[in-house]
């Protein structure tokens, strides 16, 4: 995978959605090759966020259950499967459209965002400074709460 892009910064308030990563091959083509994909049928209704974090499930071994990387949203495109993963024709889903989701360079958190506990979901929501400090993946869900007027340490 490539390395991470030290030092970017993005603004509190940015909308981060983070994603199930099923498989590691899925979170080598976010950090590797620039691109996540969603099912037009299963994805979820907003994606225009600023940010997208990977969550890594059982399938990961050792690094399960945890976010590592995050990714900025550049552009969304639709495709069908076969067209991003040719080496798959035989896919019963070959020929569903997806949604791409292209991704600017990745970037490592500074430290991993762990979950004490198994996490079944698929998409979940919150902001940029609520993913940084929220100590846990329950604790990063859906209702982030406005800024605070004293800034976290970043």
């Amino acid at each position: 995978m490539s390395e991470a892009t030290l030092g970017r910064t993005f603004s509190d308030d940015a909308a981060v959605m983070i994603c199930r990563t099923p498989q590691p091959r899925d979170l080598a083509h976010a950090v590797r090759d620039g691109w996540y994909r969603i099912p037009c049928d299963r994805a979820p209704r907003r994606l225009a966020v600023d940010l997208l974090a990977f969550y890594q499930p059982a399938s990961f071994g050792a690094a399960r259950h945890r976010i590592e990387w995050v990714a900025p949203l550049e552009r969304i495109d639709v495709a069908v499967r076969r067209a991003m993963l040719p080496d798959e024709p035989w896919h019963p889903r070959a020929a569903a459209p997806y949604w791409i989701l292209w991704l600017g360079a990745p970037m490592a958190l500074p430290e991993p965002l762990v979950s004490q506990r198994l996490r079944r979901f698929s998409f979940r929501y919150t902001q940029w400074w609520w993913l940084l400090c929220a100590g846990d993946v329950a604790n990063s869900g859906s209702a982030a709460p406005a800024v605070p007027a004293a800034a976290p340490w970043w």
